[in-house]
């Protein structure tokens, strides 16, 4: 699933970001393509892998984790993230920097 921005006003873009609960890691995966993939240890139950997605991008992005918000997809994979007051063109750059 390739990340796609949705901009419904300034500043407030959404990432599409699959998450994989139960891996044998926490990562982020990003291609080439702008493709972006977490990874996180923590299973699917009672929101543990949200709170997980959450912690991940908050530290990899270095902003707190109330600046991460799940938008859609509480209860499904493919989440759409937002970054607060970061755009996302911008956090997409910052994690293919400190890949």
């Amino acid at each position: 699933m390739a990340v796609r921005l949705h901009t419904h006003r300034p500043s407030r873009e959404l990432i599409e970001v699959p998450v994989q609960p139960g891996a044998s890691k926490n990562s982020i995966e990003l291609t080439e393509t702008d493709r972006v993939r977490i990874y996180t240890t923590a299973s699917a139950e009672s929101g543990n892998a949200n709170r997980a997605l959450i912690q991940i991008l908050a530290k990899s992005l270095g902003v707190p984790g109330s600046s991460v918000e799940i938008v859609r997809g509480i209860s499904s994979r493919n989440k759409q993230i937002r970054i607060n007051d970061m755009p996302a063109s911008i956090a997409i750059d910052y994690l293919r920097l400190h890949d």
